[in-house]
C-alpha cells in the first residue's frame, strides 16, 4: 500500500468518524429518548462493528492468511483495511460524541 492510499483510507475513515461524533452529540442534546436508551444501543452496535470489522477484513483477505492479531492491530495493509479503520473510528466517534453530548446536557441542567 502506497503512502497516498494509506492517507486516503484513514482520511476518509476519520471524516466518517467526525460525522458520527457530531450526529451522536446532537442526538443526545436534542432528544431525551435518545439520551435515555438509544445511545446505549448505538454504543453497543458501534462496539460490535469495531469487533466485526477486523474479522471481515480477515475474511476478505483469506489468500494472505492474516492472523487475528494482525487483523485487530494491522501492521501490513491489504485490501479492506478501510473496514478496520472505519470500525475503530465509528466506535471512537460514538464515545466522544456521547461524552460531549452528556457534558453539554449536564451543563444545561445547572
Amino acid at each position: 500500500m502506497s503512502a497516498f492510499e494509506f492517507f486516503v483510507t484513514f482520511a476518509l475513515a476519520s471524516v466518517y468518524g467526525v460525522i458520527v461524533c457530531i450526529c451522536t452529540a446532537l442526538g443526545i442534546v436534542r432528544s431525551r429518548k435518545f439520551r435515555g436508551n438509544w445511545y446505549w444501543w448505538l454504543l453497543s452496535l458501534a462496539f460490535m462493528y469495531a469487533v466485526a470489522a477486523p474479522l471481515a477484513y480477515r475474511w476478505i483477505n483469506r489468500d494472505f492468511s492474516i492472523s487475528l492479531r494482525d487483523a485487530f492491530l494491522p501492521r501490513t495493509f491489504h485490501f479492506g483495511i478501510w473496514l478496520v479503520a472505519q470500525g475503530y473510528v465509528v466506535l471512537i466517534g460514538v464515545l466522544v460524541g456521547g461524552l460531549v453530548g452528556f457534558a453539554k446536557t449536564a451543563s444545561q441542567r445547572k
